[in-house]
């Protein structure tokens, strides 16, 4: 296939969360399909044998770090909860989210990256979770901006970015707050909340690269273009992606097209968005099997989903994820990159 252009460091990846079967044969079909690079969980990073087999085979291995996601933490701290503008708390399903600005979380996972670092050693990190509450998976393309939800207005927000702007915001309720933001403020409000995770990954980042300096940094990206639902990727998500680029070596938007109701062209047109925009190396993460919707992906989608997501000037692709890919899809990976 044309549109395969394996040059020299183009990556095939594949993101895995867990395996209980025997790990040699696991890097057998590993490197039989070509992946060079494992993006994989603590619980697989914590295993010597994994570590071993991945460093023997030449597969790059990156530890998975989830940030402002953290079912386990708010369980035990809820008032740690980011707050949406119609008041409720930052949880949709599965989906529950820290506020950002929250000192003593962001020192937390620090110190927790730093530590899994250190006793890990990964080639790189793979920077999941760090933007503000958004359960993106669900949005499909004829949703309304207005309808997502915008966070975090939480008295600490609140406090913290009346201070920013030097004067009091006429509002009792996190809707009245959003309502006059958005009107007044709307511009400082969308620069503090990228700075908020731009600077997270900086200072991870920054403690890292004390324990190796030449540790390989990817951050997790919504799938959204710069104009998508009123450039929701900064006011909502708060991406700013010229900025983390700037820190990353890499940027993996979730380029999850089944599941929210796309093309497969829509895979690159995402990838063309954020090259123009930041001029780094993307690597989009693409979709094998169904996910909240019901119909199964077709294994002709499966190859053009690996087309678009190969196309110049994407970096590579990554499977999400290797529990899901079927047999006929390793069958079908091999095919396509050993023609």
């Amino acid at each position: 296939m044309d549109d395969l252009h394996f040059l020299d460091g183009f990556i095939v990846g594949v993101k895995i969360y867990e395996h209980n079967g025997d790990l040699l044969t696991l890097f057998d079909e590993l490197k039989d399909i070509h992946i060079n690079v494992v993006i994989a969980s603590k619980k697989l990073n914590e295993n010597p044998d994994f570590c071993r087999l991945a460093k023997k085979n030449q597969i790059k291995r990156f530890l998975l770090f989830p940030t402002f996601y953290s079912p386990e933490f708010l369980e035990q701290n809820p008032s740690h909860y980011a707050i949406q503008k119609n008041g409720n708390i930052a949880k949709t399903e599965w989906v529950e989210f820290v506020c950002p600005s929250r000192l003593d979380f962001r020192k937390l996972k620090i110190e927790q990256l730093k530590k899994w670092v250190q006793k890990y050693q990964p080639d790189g990190v793979s920077i999941d979770f760090i933007r503000h509450f958004i359960f993106w998976e669900k949005v499909y393309p004829n949703t309304s901006p207005e309808s997502l939800p915008n966070t975090c207005f939480c008295d600490n927000c609140m406090k913290t970015f009346q201070e920013l702007i030097d004067g009091q915001i006429p509002a009792k309720s996190p809707n009245e707050y959003y309502k006059w933001i958005m009107k007044y403020k709307k511009k400082e409000w969308i620069r503090w909340k990228s700075e908020l995770i731009t600077s997270m990954v900086k200072e991870m980042v920054e403690e890292i690269k004390k324990i190796n300096p030449s540790i390989l940094i990817n951050i997790h990206v919504v799938p959204w273009q710069q104009k998508d639902f009123n450039q929701a990727l900064k006011v909502v998500v708060g991406q700013d992606l010229k900025e983390l680029a700037q820190i990353a070596d890499f940027l993996s938007p979730m380029t999850y097209a089944h599941m929210i109701k796309q093309k497969p062209s829509w895979i690159a047109s995402v990838v063309n968005d954020i090259y123009n925009t930041t001029k780094s190396k993307v690597i989009p993460s693409i979709q094998v099997s169904r996910c909240y919707l019901e119909d199964e992906i077709s294994n002709n989608y499966f190859r053009k989903y690996i087309k678009e997501s190969s196309k110049n000037p994407s970096y590579g692709f990554i499977f999400w994820s290797w529990e899901r890919l079927s047999f006929d899809q390793k069958k079908l990976i091999k095919i396509l990159i050993d023609h």
